[in-house]
């Protein structure tokens, strides 16, 4: 096959994307979303990704109206996260283009203007901040992270005894 080509002919070329080059030593923190409008439940996933650990983290929160502001919140989280570990040089990495654009440009809806001034406002205690768009292919453990805090109940059916956790 010619490089450039793919199975479906010669006349539809195939597009190589090269790895994003971050800083050196960087942390990446890949966050991601599951909202439910249902209830307005939201599951918030992130990660963080240094070249010595990979810590995971989950949270379920409600009162979320969208899926684009519950993709804010669980970077908001990764944020907040990442100040606590009191990491220096850090990519954020999220699969929501809107949610990335609306950082890099500082052009936002309404309905996340909070949510992306806090994260800016996050920003400025790291010594270098990088906002990526990865796809949802290279982040299917922050989403698997947080389609398990959706769905995570805090009460268990047991033996079909409903049993309340303390």
């Amino acid at each position: 096959m010619v490089r450039g080509q793919n199975q479906d002919g010669p006349h539809k070329a195939t597009r190589v994307q090269a790895p994003p080059q971050y800083p050196q030593n960087a942390t990446i923190v890949r966050s991601g979303a599951a909202w439910s409008p249902l209830g307005t439940m939201a599951g918030l996933g992130w990660m963080l990704l240094s070249p010595s650990s990979q810590r995971l983290f989950h949270k379920r929160v409600a009162g979320v109206n969208s899926a684009l502001m519950a993709e804010g919140l669980a970077l908001l989280e990764a944020f907040k996260s990442g100040t606590s570990e009191q990491l220096k040089t850090v990519v954020f990495e999220s699969d929501s283009a809107h949610l990335i654009r609306f950082l890099k440009t500082g052009v936002c809806i309404p309905e996340l203007y909070g949510v992306t001034a806090d994260i800016l406002s996050y920003a400025s205690v790291f010594d270098s901040v990088v906002f990526s768009w990865i796809s949802r292919e290279r982040n299917t453990q922050a989403d698997s992270l947080a389609k398990f805090a959706l769905n995570v109940s805090d009460n268990m059916v047991v033996d079909e005894a409903f049993m309340a956790s303390n």
